[in-house]
C-alpha cells in the first residue's frame, strides 16, 4: 500500500504474488507473520524463511510462495523449510504455474 501511493511501480511478480497470497489470508480473518526455521548441518546452522505463517484460533498453516517449481533443486529449496517444522500443521507451497514439459 505504502508503495501504491508513493506511485512506485513494484514489478517482480514474486513480490506481487506474496502481496495477493497476504492480502487474502488477512482478508479471511488470519494473523499473518514471517516464519523463521533453523537448519543444523553438521556444525553449522542456518535460518531459512517460511513466507507465511497464518494462525486463526488453534488452526495453523504454513504457505510458501513460489512462481514455478520447474527444477527438483527449486522444489527442494521451496519445501525444505517446511520440512524442518515440528509439528502437525499443513504445510502449503503455492505456485503461480505448473512446470513447462
Amino acid at each position: 500500500m505504502r508503495n501504491a501511493c508513493l506511485n512506485f511501480r513494484q514489478q517482480e511478480l514474486s513480490h506481487l504474488m506474496e502481496n495477493v497470497i497476504y492480502n487474502n489470508l488477512v482478508i479471511r480473518g488470519y494473523n499473518v507473520d514471517v516464519g523463521l526455521v533453523e537448519i543444523r548441518e553438521g556444525n553449522k546452522r542456518k535460518q531459512t524463511e517460511i513466507d507465511f505463517v497464518c494462525n486463526q484460533g488453534n488452526k495453523r498453516y504454513y504457505i510458501q510462495s513460489a512462481l514455478y517449481l520447474d527444477t527438483r533443486e527449486k522444489m527442494i529449496q521451496e519445501s525444505r523449510p517446511l520440512n524442518h517444522v515440528n509439528d502437525n500443521f499443513k504445510k502449503i507451497i503455492i505456485v503461480r504455474d505448473a512446470p513447462r514439459h
